[in-house]
C-alpha cells in the first residue's frame, strides 16, 4: 500500500522541523524568562562563541520573588567575559610519527662480535668510506653490531657514532678529516654552530632560537629526552638554545622542540569575572582553597590573579570547561551578607596614629566631623578618658517613606512612655544626614560606630560583618608606613677675605679649575627656582663643592658651626640649632628698702634651622627650609644694653633624593674699634693719642648651608643608613698613648 503524495510530504516537513529544533542550542540573553538557560559570549581564536553556564539548584520560587533572585545572577553572568582558547599546548603534527625513514636499503651489511672499537672506526671510515681519520690513543673498548638487513653509506656515520658513543667517544669532522675523541675532551674543540644538523658531519654544535617557549623551560624539558647535561645550553638574553651532539642525537632534540614550542597563551583559557558584592581579595583566597589546596584532580589546573583596580577576578585554566565552574563558584560566593547584627571589632593600627585614622574616616564617612571638631576642644571627648569617638550613619534610614516614619514615630513614643515611667533613657546619637565626599557618591558603612583607643593606638568599631570589611579596606590603605627623611646638614661660616672678599659665589664663578667666567654647577636649577632670602643656590651632584669647601678648610678660613644628621617623618619639621643665650635686662624696679632689683631674660642667638620635608611619588623632595641668624652686636651707650642683629629667611626648594642643596650669600660685616692706652691719660682730650692707640678692625663672613635629603622609604633602607654611619665611625682611628 503506497501513501499518498500529500502525506509524505507532509510527514518530511514535520521531521525537518522537530530535527531543527532537536539539534538548534539554546540560546538566551539577560531580558529572558528565569527559565531560561543562559549563556556567556565568549572571544577565541576561533571567533565568537557561547559557553552555557549551568544554573545553581535553588527552591521553587513564585512572583515577584523569584524574577527579582534571578536578576543578580543574571547581572553577574552579564559583568562576566570567557575568553576560551584551543587548548593545544603541543604541535601534534610535530608529535606524529616522521614520514622520514632513516633505514633506507643498502648494500653493506655489518657483523661485528667483540671486535676493537679501533678496528671497527677502521672498517667504516677507512676500508668503507674512504676518508681520513684519527683515533685518539685514548680510545679503547669492544662492541658487537649485526644488521638484519643490509644499510647505506650514508647510514653509516650515524651507525658508527652510536657505537662511539656507547664507549664514550665521539667523531668529529674537520674539513675531510674525521677525528676521534673522548667525550670529555671535546669542550676543548672549536666547532662553528649551524642552524640544523648538517649530515655525515659527526659531532656537531646547532643553534636553535626559541619563538614562544623560554630557553630554561626548554632546558627543563629537553633534559628529559637527552640524559647529557652538556648537550643543552639555554641563552636567556637571547632566547635560544645551543645543541651539542651527533647528528641523531640533533634532530631528536629538534623534533623535541617542534613538540612544544607553541603558543601557550593560545591554548589557554581565561576569564573576567567583575565582582559585585565581595572584594576581590576575599574571593580570590576563597577560590584557591576550593580549587588549589584541596586534595583534588583539578588542584593546581586553575590559577586566580584578583584585579583591585576593578574589583574583578582573572581565572586561567589549560581546560576552556573549568571556566563554567569558576563561574558557577564565584556565583555562589558573591553574594551580599544578608545578616545584620552588630559585632565589635578591633583593628590594631600598625604605622599611624589611631586618633587621627579616625577622624579621617569622620572627615570621609560623615558631615558632622568636621563641624564636632570645631565646637570643642581638641581634646576634649564625650567618652572615657583618651577615648575619641566617632559616629558613621547613612542617609537612606531616614528616607523609608512611611515605614521608616513609623518606626521613627513608635521609637519616639516608647521613649516618652519610659521618661514617663522614670526609666533611663537609651544613649542613642542624633540620626545625621550621610556625607556626600565631592566627586563621587557616598560610600554606605550604615550605622558603624568608630572609637580610637589612643593608649593602646586602637580602633574599637561597632558594625555589621559586611560594614567592617568596607571600614577594614579603606583602613588598610591608610595605614601605611610613612616615608622618612634623613637631612644631613651643615653650617658653615666662611671668612671673606682675598681672592674671597666678593663672597663665595663669585669665587665658584670664576675661580674653580681655572675656568674663568664659566660656573661649574647649575645655579638656581633646582626645580622651583632660586631660594628666597638667599642670593644663590646650587645643586651639586658630583660633590665639587666640597672641594672647594676643603681647600679653603686647608686655609683655615671655613668653620664649620654645626654638622647634624638627623631622621625627620615626611612632612613634618626638623629643627636644628646652633648658638647660645645671652642674658639681657628687661626691667629694673627699686623697692622701698632702696634695693634694685632687675629682671633678666635669656635671648637665643646663634643659627637656627627648620627644615620639613614632603616626598612626592617620583623621589623629588621638596623642602620648605626657615632660617634665624642672630648676632650679638656692641652695647648701646644710652640704655647700656647689646643690640642683636637678627635675619629671618624662608626658602622652599626641591631637590632629588640623595643630591646636596647649597643656600649662600648671607654676609656679614662686622667692624669694631678699640682705644688702648695708659689709663685715664690716653682719655685726654687732644693729648690723649700720645698716650695711647687707636685700632679699626673689619670682618667680613658668609654663611653656608649645605642640605642633602635621603629618603627612607622602609626598614631596610633605613637599616643601610645605621650601617653607613657605623662604617664612617669605624674609619676614624684614634691614636691611644700607651
Amino acid at each position: 500500500m503506497t501513501a499518498p503524495p500529500q502525506k509524505v510530504f507532509g510527514c518530511l516537513c514535520i521531521a525537518l522541523v522537530v530535527t531543527s529544533c532537536a539539534t538548534q542550542a539554546p540560546r538566551s540573553t539577560v531580558g529572558e524568562e528565569p527559565g531560561s538557560r543562559p549563556t556567556v559570549t565568549a572571544t577565541g581564536p576561533g571567533g565568537t562563541s557561547e559557553l552555557e553556564l549551568r544554573e545553581l539548584p535553588a527552591a521553587p520560587e513564585t512572583g515577584d520573588a523569584a524574577s527579582s533572585a534571578a536578576q543578580p545572577a543574571q547581572e553577574q553572568r552579564r559583568r562576566s567575559e570567557l575568553y576560551p582558547g584551543t587548548g593545544r599546548f603541543i604541535d601534534e603534527q610535530a608529535a606524529s610519527p616522521s614520514a622520514f625513514n632513516r633505514n633506507e636499503d643498502g648494500d653493506i651489511t655489518l657483523n661485528f662480535d667483540g671486535a676493537d672499537i679501533v678496528e671497527v672506526v677502521k672498517t667504516i671510515l677507512g676500508d668503507i668510506l674512504g676518508r681520513n681519520y684519527t683515533v685518539d690513543p685514548k680510545i679503547q673498548g669492544r662492541v658487537t653490531l649485526q644488521t638484519s638487513r643490509p644499510v647505506s653509506e650514508d647510514a653509516l656515520v650515524s651507525v658508527l657514532e652510536t657505537l662511539l658513543q656507547m664507549n664514550g667517544a665521539v667523531l668529529i669532522r674537520e674539513d675531510d678529516l674525521f677525528r676521534v675523541l673522548p667525550a670529555a675532551e671535546v669542550s676543548g674543540t672549536t666547532l662553528t654552530p649551524t642552524i640544523r644538523p648538517v649530515q655525515g658531519r659527526g659531532y656537531q654544535v646547532a643553534v636553535v632560537p626559541l619563538r614562544y617557549i623560554a630557553a630554561e623551560e626548554m632546558q627543563k624539558i629537553l633534559q628529559l629526552v637527552q640524559g647529557r647535561e652538556q648537550a643543552v645550553r639555554p641563552d636567556s638574553k637571547r632566547n635560544l638554545l645551543l645543541l651539542s651532539g651527533s647528528e641523531e642525537e640533533l634532530s631528536r632534540l629538534l623534533e623535541t622542540i617542534a613538540i612544544f614550542d607553541v603558543d601557550q597563551l593560545e591554548g589557554m583559557s581565561f576569564g573576567l569575572f567583575r565582582l559585585t558584592y565581595v572584594d576581590a581579595a576575599t574571593i580570590h583566597q576563597e577560590l584557591e582553597r576550593i580549587f588549589t589546596e584541596m586534595e583534588l584532580p583539578v588542584s593546581g589546573m586553575v590559577r586566580f590573579m584578583p584585579i583591585e583596580r576593578m574589583n574583578a577576578l582573572i581565572a586561567i585554566t589549560p581546560q576552556s570547561e573549568y571556566l563554567e565552574d569558576v563561574a558557577t563558584w564565584i556565583e555562589r560566593l558573591d553574594q551580599a551578607e544578608l545578616v545584620t547584627d552588630v559585632d565589635l571589632f578591633v583593628y590594631r593600627v600598625q604605622n599611624r596614629n589611631a586618633v587621627r585614622l579616625a577622624e579621617l574616616l569622620q572627615e570621609l564617612f560623615t558631615a558632622a566631623g568636621e563641624r564636632e571638631r570645631e565646637a570643642r576642644p581638641e581634646r576634649e571627648s564625650p567618652v572615657a578618658p583618651r577615648m575619641a569617638p566617632t559616629k558613621i550613619e547613612r542617609e537612606g534610614a531616614a528616607e523609608g517613606g512611611g515605614e521608616g516614619e513609623a518606626q521613627g514615630e513608635a521609637q519616639g513614643e516608647a521613649q516618652a512612655q519610659r521618661q514617663t515611667q522614670g526609666q533611663p533613657l537609651p544613649m542613642v546619637e542624633e540620626r545625621r544626614p550621610q556625607f556626600e565626599p565631592r566627586g563621587g557618591t557616598a560610600f554606605d558603612v550604615g550605622n558603624a560606630q568608630v572609637i580610637a583607643d589612643e593608649e593602646n593606638n586602637a580602633l574599637l568599631i561597632m558594625a555589621t560583618g559586611a560594614d567592617y570589611r568596607k571600614i577594614e579596606k579603606t583602613l588598610q590603605r591608610l595605614d601605611i608606613m610613612p616615608l622618612q627623611v634623613l637631612i644631613e646638614a651643615s653650617i658653615i661660616d666662611v671668612i671673606l677675605s682675598d681672592e674671597l672678599r666678593f663672597g663665595v659665589e663669585w669665587f665658584v664663578r670664576h675661580s674653580l679649575d681655572g675656568a674663568e667666567g664659566t660656573a661649574r654647577f647649575d645655579l638656581g636649577d633646582i626645580g622651583i627656582g632660586a631660594a628666597s632670602g638667599f642670593s644663590y643656590s646650587i645643586v651639586d651632584t658630583a660633590g665639587e663643592f666640597e672641594v672647594v669647601l676643603n681647600a679653603l678648610a686647608e686655609e683655615s678660613r671655613v668653620n664649620v658651626l654645626s654638622s647634624p644628621s638627623l631622621m625627620v617623618l615626611d612632612n613634618r619639621t626638623a629643627e636644628i640649632r646652633v648658638g647660645n643665650q645671652q642674658p639681657v635686662q628687661t626691667q629694673t624696679a627699686t623697692t622701698e628698702g632702696g634695693v634694685i632689683v632687675e629682671s633678666i631674660q635669656f635671648k637665643d642667638t646663634g643659627v637656627l634651622l627648620t627644615v620639613t620635608p614632603r616626598v612626592n611619588a617620583g623621589g623629588l623632595v621638596t623642602m620648605e627650609i626657615s632660617q634665624e641668624v642672630t648676632d650679638v652686636g656692641e652695647i648701646d651707650d644710652a640704655t647700656e644694653q647689646r643690640s642683636f642683629l637678627q635675619r629671618n629667611i624662608t626658602s622652599t626648594v626641591a631637590v632629588k633624593s640623595g643630591q646636596t642643596i647649597i643656600l649662600g650669600g648671607l654676609i656679614t660685616e662686622n667692624k669694631s674699634v678699640s682705644d688702648t692706652g695708659i689709663p685715664v691719660l690716653h682719655k685726654l682730650p687732644v693729648v690723649g693719642r700720645l698716650f695711647g692707640t687707636t685700632s679699626r678692625s673689619e670682618r667680613r663672613n658668609e654663611l653656608i648651608v649645605l642640605i642633602t635629603p635621603r629618603v627612607v622609604e622602609n626598614s631596610q633602607a633605613a637599616q643601610d643608613v645605621i650601617r653607613d654611619f657605623r662604617e664612617k665611625m669605624q674609619n676614624l682611628r684614634f691614636e691611644i698613648p700607651e
